[in-house]
């Protein structure tokens, strides 16, 4: 099974900030941190690095487990 990545939001301000929702074996929201100029690659890699280990990736600056709203998946 694969990741479903929902961005809701982009803005930058000295940084690029992301809020995003990943929708896989399990679900969360994140707030990404990444240079403005972080392409979307990038970004993925980011994700990738901290689904395989959340502690060790100092750009996510906030997570929360979230599950679907009762018949959407």
């Amino acid at each position: 099974m694969g990741w479903r990545v929902e961005i809701y939001s982009v803005w930058a301000e000295d940084m690029r900030w992301v809020q995003l929702s990943l929708r896989g074996p399990s679900e969360h929201m994140l707030v990404l941190r990444v240079p403005l100029a972080a392409n979307a690659a990038e970004i993925l890699g980011e994700i990738e690095q901290w689904l395989r280990n959340p502690a060790s990736v100092d750009s996510v600056c906030s997570t929360a487990p979230c599950s679907p709203a009762p018949g959407v998946h």
